[in-house]
């Protein structure tokens, strides 16, 4: 036998023995562990918004979940005055799971739920938080949003998150509950 034929063989045997002695994958027998997404499973979310200086200008926008029975998805509208370049509201959101509020249990566990608001132009708007859980932390029910342009279109990405300790501030950590593009609008009122 020629060198290479027997280096070839003992390579072909080192193979083998390492492919039979693979013993199986543990995870596969474990069990598949849920998250903890808490309690509230909203369905649908209201934007209601209210501008500072003319409190007769209140208007609520409903965006319902792909799990809702409804495909109601309206646009937010921030109207701003002719001789104005920028305008203010109030805003306070509410989520409803099967017709019943759960504003106030979101707000009585606040320490474990954010509310985030993500991906729009903030060249559009702008956002303040106003509502804190206990902690000191956004829980962002409450915010202070101001229209800066005229005749724009875009989405707000909200996010409901879910900490089944306490979360720490961060948008992204936690189960994500709820996640919608709202579309709105600026106009020329």
């Amino acid at each position: 036998m020629t060198i290479k034929f027997k280096s070839l063989l003992f390579v072909l045997f080192i193979a083998i023995i390492s492919i039979s002695s693979c013993k199986k994958d543990d995870d596969a027998d474990r069990p598949v562990t849920e998250v903890d997404k808490g309690s509230i499973f909203p369905d649908k979310v209201v934007f209601n918004l209210t501008k500072k200086n003319d409190s007769t200008y209140t208007r609520s926008f409903a965006y319902n979940l792909p799990s809702s029975s409804s495909n109601v998805r309206d646009t937010i509208v921030f109207p701003i005055d002719t001789n104005s370049s920028l305008a203010t509201y109030n805003c306070t959101l509410e989520f409803f799971e099967n017709n019943v509020n759960k504003t106030d249990a979101i707000r009585s566990l606040g320490t474990r739920y954010m509310i985030c608001f993500k991906d729009f132009s903030t060249n559009d708007l702008s956002v303040a938080v106003k509502e804190f859980d206990s902690k000191g932390i956004a829980l962002s029910l409450t915010t202070e949003w101001k229209a800066k342009l005229k005749n724009v279109n875009g989405n707000i990405r909200i996010t409901l998150n879910y900490n089944q300790q306490e979360k720490i501030g961060t948008c992204d950590t936690g189960s994500r509950i709820v996640e919608i593009w709202f579309p709105y609008k600026t106009i020329e009122d």
